[in-house]
Order: structure tokens, then sequence, then C-alpha cells
């Protein structure tokens, strides 16, 4: 069985979220917090800690 995508509670439509997508919003939400040291060149990457609790599973996935 498909899990459902929405809900709606109470005439409010809810968007659920898989743990992957919330990850990826988490990743997305420190990326833009940082946005202005990344802009003025003070920040010249993304932390490896960040890389790999975005990457390694799919790297490890797909036998990279």
């Amino acid at each position: 069985m498909d899990r459902p995508s929405r809900i709606t509670i109470d005439g409010i439509e809810y968007n659920l979220l898989t743990d992957e997508e919330l990850g990826e919003l988490v990743f997305i939400e420190k990326l833009e917090a940082q946005v202005d040291d990344i802009q003025a060149g003070r920040i010249k990457s993304i932390p490896l800690e960040e890389l790999r609790n975005r990457y390694d599973e799919k790297i490890r996935n797909k036998g990279l």
C-alpha cells in the first residue's frame, strides 16, 4: 500500500514528508543560514559532515 503524501485535518491540507525529505529541508535551511558567509567567501565549501550526512547512503547504495 502506498503511503499518502498529503492529509487534510479540519479543512487544512498538510504535506507528509519522509525522513529523507525532512533531512533535505534541514540541510537546505543550514545552507540558507550560511548564504551571506558563502557569498562573501568566508565559507569556501560545504562542511564534510554535511556532505556525509546527505550523500553517504546514496553513494553506498549506488556502489560508488
